[in-house]
C-alpha cells in the first residue's frame, strides 16, 4: 500500500487484496500447498457430497501489481449499447485495489472517488498511481493549453 501511493482510505481494500494473495501463496509448513488447497482437501475428505476436488489448485494468473493502472469498461460499453456517441467514454481510468475472483477485480476510479467491481479490464503494466505528482502534472498540462 505504501509503495502504491494510493490514498490511505483504501487500506481496507489493500488488506483484502493481501489476504487474497496470501491464501494463494504456497507455504513450506503445508508441504508447499496453499491455504485454499489444504482447506478444500479437508472439506472434500469430510463431506462426500462436496463438489470440491482434492487436487484443487488456486489460479494465480490473475494476480497483478497492486495500484496498477486499469481501463474498466463503462456500463454502456459492457452492454454493447448502440446509442453511444463517437466521443462518449468507453472505459473508466482507474487503479487496481483488489480481487474478487480469478477474472473479477476491484478498481478505484479516481475521477469518481469510488471502488467498483468489474470483469472487463485492460491493465497498463507500464503505469501505476503516482499520487499527488500525477495531479500536479495534469494541472500543468491544463495551464499550458
Amino acid at each position: 500500500m505504501i509503495n502504491s501511493n494510493l490514498p490511505s482510505d483504501l487500506w481496507p481494500e489493500a488488506v483484502k487484496a493481501a489476504i487474497y494473495i496470501a491464501n494463494r501463496t504456497p507455504i513450506r509448513a503445508l508441504s508447499w500447498k496453499t491455504s485454499i488447497q489444504v482447506f478444500n482437501e479437508w472439506i472434500a475428505k469430510r463431506d462426500k457430497t462436496s463438489i470440491l476436488e482434492e487436487g484443487f489448485k488456486a489460479n494465480v494468473a490473475n494476480i497483478v501489481l497492486f495500484g496498477l493502472k486499469v481501463y474498466a469498461l463503462t456500463e454502456a460499453a459492457r452492454r454493447g449499447a448502440k446509442r453511444l456517441k463517437k466521443m462518449d467514454p468507453r472505459a473508466y481510468i482507474g487503479y487496481l485495489v483488489g480481487y474478487v475472483a480469478s477474472n473479477i477485480y476491484k478498481v478505484w476510479i479516481l475521477s469518481q472517488q469510488r471502488v467498483i467491481t468489474v470483469r472487463n479490464v485492460t491493465f497498463d503494466e507500464s503505469q501505476k498511481y503516482q499520487g499527488e505528482q500525477q495531479k500536479s502534472s495534469l494541472e500543468i498540462a491544463e495551464l499550458n493549453d
